[in-house]
């Protein structure tokens, strides 16, 4: 285990270097310095342990900041969190080296997808497509949020700058994040420890999508048991126009859903204005050598079957492997019109091509691609994606001869090793 740990003069730089500014990210999202130097301690312990070889430090930057970032997200995911009122904010931080005034509460009481970024690209002066890089989502993204915040403050984005680059770790706090850990190290259930800390993380992570895989196994259970479907064949449901007001229509044997637009997310309003106001900023992802490689387009047709054209042209699969339809659930039934903002349930029915690659895939990653891809997509359309189900040639996709649960690689661990801006 030794050999595997950086050294304390290695650990020393890096809170030097980079502790300012994972300072920053930890204390906006939780508004309290105890708590952001529980992150902080476990952001420079996976930095300890981490056997990664950085080829600038740039590299080993981003590793830093887009640990905080996980670590943030993993501190919400572990318990619900009440919003602080700014008596609550400013009380936990009179000890700061820094004001914890009204104009810096309103900037830390945005909601969390705002913090990373304006801990980077206002705190540090960072792009945003280094930004996109930490948090994983298209700089196009970052950039509507970035001009959106100044108004949700009430501030103007000179201020919010001058008020985010005054949040600055404390001297005595640096010290004692270096002296924990090395305390932990020396203990000699250390091993133990951080191991118990990692999968406590995942299954943070795991539990609402265990609990939601829970709650659907037993509910297919009591309906499979009363309906006699032991053995019964898949009968493929109709597809699907989404417009307001538009009945639901069954598709012409082998008619594409993208002739017949059931593939497009569109707001309300008029079949014509929506059709022409289609497009999105979304980022496909693809499997490659260290993870997943994220490419950003922008002004995209909101079309499900292009993104899976994308997919196949940067290799995720065949150019055969196609979507033939697509279904929209609510509460288990069929709806013919989504409104933004709304939770949905996808069912994606692929060419038989799709299971014909999967039975020489040796993992996931083309399946877990898929997943994030589509679950971006509908964020980038103002909508939750709450399940997901994915099915080749009318029945559901298989990998190893297991059945994939699509739902929980939606936040699967393949890590993004590369982001890529198209046009």
């Amino acid at each position: 285990m030794a050999k595997q740990l950086r050294s304390e003069e290695a650990l020393q730089s890096a809170l030097l270097r980079f502790g300012d500014a994972a300072f920053r990210v930890c204390y906006m999202h939780t508004k309290k310095p105890r708590d952001a130097q529980e992150l902080l301690e476990d952001v420079f312990m996976q930095y300890l342990l981490c056997t990664q070889a950085f080829e600038n430090e740039e590299e080993e930057r981003l590793w830093v900041l887009r640990t905080a970032h996980q670590s943030c997200m993993d501190y919400y995911a572990s318990k619900m969190r009440k919003k602080l009122t700014n008596a609550q904010m400013q009380r936990a931080g009179k000890d700061l080296p820094f004001v914890v005034s009204d104009e810096l509460c309103a900037i830390l009481r945005l909601s969390y997808p705002y913090q990373t970024m304006l801990a980077l690209c206002f705190g540090e002066e960072d792009t945003l497509r280094f930004a996109s890089r930490v948090i994983g989502k298209p700089a196009a993204m970052l950039r509507r949020r970035a001009e959106k915040a100044p108004a949700l403050t009430g501030l103007s984005p000179e201020d919010m700058r001058e008020w985010i680059q005054t949040i600055v770790m404390p001297d005595d706090m640096r010290s004692r994040v270096q002296y924990t850990i090395l305390n932990q190290i020396k203990d000699k259930h250390f091993g133990v420890n951080s191991r118990a800390k990692s999968f406590k993380r995942g299954l943070d992570r795991a539990i609402p999508y265990i609990a939601l895989g829970i709650i659907v196994v037993c509910a297919l259970s009591v309906v499979a048991v009363r309906a006699g479907w032991f053995g019964t064949p898949y009968v493929r449901t109709p597809d699907v126009i989404l417009e307001e007001n538009t009945p639901a229509s069954s598709a012409p044997d082998g008619a594409s859903s993208a002739e017949s637009h059931a593939a497009t997310p569109v707001p309300e309003s008029s079949a014509d204005e929506s059709r022409a106001a289609a497009v999105l900023d979304v980022p496909v992802f693809v499997p490659s050598d260290s993870g997943l490689a994220q490419y950003n387009y922008t002004g995209l047709e909101a079309d499900a079957s292009v993104l899976v054209q994308k997919m196949a042209e940067k290799g995720a699969f065949p150019a055969d492997v196609t979507l033939d339809a697509l279904d929209y659930m609510r509460n288990g039934e069929v709806v013919s019109a989504l409104r933004s903002g709304e939770q949905l349930e996808v069912r994606l029915y692929f060419s038989g091509a799709l299971q014909t690659h999967l039975d020489g895939a040796k993992s996931t990653a083309s399946l877990e691609a898929v997943a994030k891809t589509f679950r971006a997509f509908y964020e980038a359309a103002d909508m939750t994606l709450a399940k997901l189900e994915i099915y080749s040639d009318g029945r559901p996709v298989v990998v190893g001869g297991m059945e994939i649960n699509c739902t929980s690689l939606m936040y699967g661990e393949l890590p993004v090793s590369d982001v890529i801006d198209e046009p």
